[in-house]
């Protein structure tokens, strides 16, 4: 079964040449060389190669084609690859994402929206002296001048605190005196 070199032995018939090669695992013989009485091929090769070609035919220009429009108008009238259902399918398929992108591009433009929307409403209800003026006030400065504000009043809050209690406990020493 195998030959020289490990290469499986190539049936020769006549002057024909045997296909084989390293890569196949059994040497070929032509179509052409197989008699006719093999009930299995019973056609002979040109035949067989026209019945596989005209079985799948495909052609490059269709696979390039945008399938939401047909190749010509006649194609389209006489119910050519409109009606097929891979067509329909793959169509169908198409527009279902670019549905669900035109979607998702609308609801990620809203969010952005009311985030800018909610940026511009912080920077309105920030004190000038918040905010330097040294050109455009862009969303990251107003964020950040935000959360100092923020800071700075939750100290002012911890200061009051602690001086209403100093000034509680004075006024309570007065009334004692009195």
């Amino acid at each position: 079964m195998y030959g020289e070199q490990g290469w499986p032995d190539v049936v020769h018939q006549g002057d024909k040449k045997p296909f084989s090669s390293p890569h196949t695992s059994v040497g070929l013989v032509p179509l052409t060389s197989i008699s006719p009485s093999d009930s299995e091929f019973s056609m002979d090769a040109p035949n067989m190669i026209n019945s596989w070609s005209t079985r799948d035919s495909y052609s490059v220009d269709d696979s390039v084609q945008d399938p939401a429009e047909p190749a010509s108008p006649t194609e389209a009238d006489q119910g050519g690859l409109e009606d097929s259902p891979v067509f329909r399918s793959s169509r169908t398929a198409i527009e279902k994402r670019k549905r669900r992108r035109e979607s998702h591009n609308a609801v990620e433009r809203r969010r952005r929206e009311k985030i800018n929307e909610r940026i511009r409403v912080l920077g309105s209800l920030l004190p000038e002296s918040c905010l330097n003026y040294h050109g455009k006030v862009n969303k990251g400065s107003i964020l950040k001048a935000t959360v100092d504000y923020i800071r700075e009043l939750q100290r002012d809050r911890v200061n009051n605190r602690w001086r209403m209690q100093q000034l509680e406990h004075e006024l309570a020493v007065y009334r004692k005196a009195y």
